[in-house]
């Protein structure tokens, strides 16, 4: 919940899957933020016309990434068309 309650490491987390139009993953110890290190953060980059936003999961370091990946490629089609790379 801390990690929830301070925004700027859990926003500096997410800006790199900015970028990412497929979902990919971020585990433990490539987040910069210390309070974030024992968190996987799956996530990707939503296009909906001239905007653009990221949505991601985060979760513990042992999750079922493939239903995660399928879940988080079926909401950002929904929310708008991702690129392919």
């Amino acid at each position: 919940m801390t990690v929830l309650a301070e925004r700027e490491p859990l926003a500096r987390a997410l800006e790199s899957f900015a970028a990412a139009y497929l979902p990919r993953v971020s585990i433990g110890h490539e987040h910069a933020p210390a309070a974030i290190q024992s968190c996987s953060i799956v996530g990707m980059a939503v296009a909906f016309g001239p905007s653009r936003a990221v949505i991601g999961l985060m979760g513990p370091v042992r999750m079922p990434y493939r239903r995660v990946f399928a879940l988080l490629s079926y909401v950002g089609e929904r929310l708008g068309p991702g690129r392919d790379s």
